[in-house]
């Protein structure tokens, strides 16, 4: 059992059941012309996202729909400007798909907003029933931290060469370095090995997870692996590059790739002692490096 939505045909998981029972973090966007659903604030332990009006309405809404009552559970519900974050859980396996539980939220808030509050797309990322749920909730909770740093001036970082430790390893980064705590990342390798059908499987739960706001990972070497990160690069996917060559500020990186870097979609990093030629032991040191990149969470 499967389902999609929206014009995109990998906004949905086709390999999916999303009638089963599991979890999902799932992403709603508020219409730009009804303002904001929370504004960014100062507190004395941090900055943090206070409900506006609507965002009250939202948050009711949700709660309501979210309910044990309804076969739900709420876990986490995070309201940021224009974006709702829910992290729900389905109680038991029914006909019922994704897109109806997310169109009982639509209608229960759009009943007490009064008008249509969301976006048609919703943005969905399942969640691998033996997941340590722990570094989502982290990730939810530094939510209003990251939007603090993420302004104009630290975007104008995002072009800039710095040197840090990256999975304990002394690199030169360049680039968003929030996409390392994204909990919702995977590594792109094509094995020469590979079946058609597992490239099919890998293919569509790559571009799922670039369309749903996740962080594909690795050095996309192979011709293959550059075309992933070319699909998922249109779709509006974000990526951690892994390049053995030294970084540079202003070095040639192609339209699509300057355009991620810009708009804080792309991270490139380079590991620091690594030889100038690339050889099979290097592409698979750098395919390692990936893979701790992306740590063992199952939900990535």
């Amino acid at each position: 059992m499967v389902t999609r939505g929206g014009s995109d045909p990998h906004r949905r998981l086709r390999f999916h059941d999303y009638g089963a029972e599991g979890a999902y973090l799932v992403t709603l966007t508020v219409r730009r012309h009804l303002g904001p659903v929370a504004e960014l604030t100062d507190a004395p332990h941090g900055p943090r996202f206070e409900p506006t009006r609507l965002g009250r309405l939202v948050a009711e809404g949700v709660e309501e729909a979210v309910s044990p009552r309804r076969s739900l559970h709420l876990f986490k519900l995070v309201l940021m400007n224009h974006t709702v974050h829910i992290m729900m859980r389905v109680d038991y396996s029914s006909a019922t798909l994704l897109d109806e539980r997310i169109d009982l939220i639509r209608r229960e808030v759009r009943r007490r907003a009064g008008t249509e509050v969301f976006d048609p797309v919703a943005f969905d990322r399942p969640i691998h029933p033996q997941c340590d749920v722990t570094p989502i909730v982290r990730f939810l909770d530094e939510a209003p931290l990251r939007a603090k740093l993420l302004d104009e001036r630290a975007r104008a970082m995002f072009g800039r060469v710095i040197a840090r430790r990256v999975a304990d390893r002394a690199c030169h980064t360049m680039g968003n370095p929030h996409l390392l705590s994204n909990p919702f990342c995977r590594q792109v390798v094509v094995h020469r090995s590979d079946s058609s059908a597992d490239r099919e499987i890998h293919l569509d739960s790559w571009l799922h997870l670039a369309a749903n706001r996740g962080v594909l990972v690795g050095p996309f070497i192979s011709e293959a692996e550059r075309r992933v990160l070319d699909a998922a690069a249109a779709l509006g996917g974000r990526a951690i590059m892994i390049v053995h060559t030294p970084l540079s500020e202003g070095m040639p990186l192609g339209p699509a790739l300057s355009r991620m870097l810009a708009q804080g979609r792309l991270l490139l990093v380079s590991p620091d002692g690594l030889p100038p030629l690339r050889s099979r032991k290097l592409c698979l040191d750098l395919n390692d490096f990936a893979l701790t990149l992306c740590g063992d969470n199952l939900a990535r």
